[in-house]
């Protein structure tokens, strides 16, 4: 067997995470242009865990679009946004 390396670590242990959550805030792009979360959100999406979408690209262009009950929060982040789009994730708004 081969050893994992550290960023095959931290995703193994965000997949385990995932599956505790009750609700997530998950940025689409992570390090490197291979690296999303959308991986994590197939999962939460499959317990029907609430989430939300943050991502520096136009919402237009966001792979996120396969999950429309997740909002998607457009960089620059404001209060007032992010707190409408978790209050809509959870359907209390």
């Amino acid at each position: 067997m081969w050893p994992a390396s550290p960023p095959l670590l931290k995703l193994l242990h965000c997949y385990e995470l995932a599956r505790t959550l009750i609700f997530a805030v998950l940025d689409v792009k992570l390090s490197g242009a291979e690296q999303n979360s959308l991986g994590i959100a197939a999962l939460l999406a499959s317990k029907r865990t609430p989430f939300v979408f943050l991502t520096g690209m136009r919402v237009d262009d966001v792979h996120a679009k396969q999950f429309p009950q997740a909002p998607v929060v457009e960089k620059p982040y404001d209060a007032v946004t992010l707190l409408g789009a978790v209050r809509r994730a959870l359907g209390i708004g």
